[in-house]
């Protein structure tokens, strides 16, 4: 794997994690797709949990996300990969089992996804 992706795994993991913040919203607040409002809302605990752990080292004012970034700052690739696959999943399992199938909900999936096969691929090397 290309140093580059390695040194601008945080900064490319933040910008997908803004992406997601905005497509949770979108999917949350809906006014054509109710049962979409939890798939939302677990969207946007994905993209806090995705942008405390990789904030801290792009935006530097998120003070409540500094001990959460110096905790998972040491962790080998892996445990943030198998982080993300969890915060990537659960909201897709609960989206499809309630029917939420909105471009925004799949979207933000797209997004997560991007993140987990992001720090996937550093894994593998």
């Amino acid at each position: 794997m290309d140093r580059w992706v390695e040194s601008w795994s945080s900064q490319i993991a933040t910008a997908l994690a803004l992406v997601l913040v905005l497509c949770g919203l979108l999917t949350a607040i809906s006014p054509i797709a109710i049962h979409c409002i939890l798939p939302g809302l677990i969207q946007l605990v994905a993209a806090a949990v995705i942008l405390s752990i990789e904030a801290p080292s792009f935006v530097a004012f998120l003070s409540f996300a500094r001990g959460v970034g110096r905790f998972i700052e040491g962790k080998p690739y892996w445990f943030k990969a198998s982080i993300y696959g969890v915060v990537t999943l659960v909201p897709f399992i609960v989206g499809v089992s309630m029917g939420c199938f909105g471009p925004a909900f799949i979207l933000g999936f797209l997004a997560s996804l991007g993140i987990t096969a992001l720090f996937g691929l550093l894994v593998l090397g």
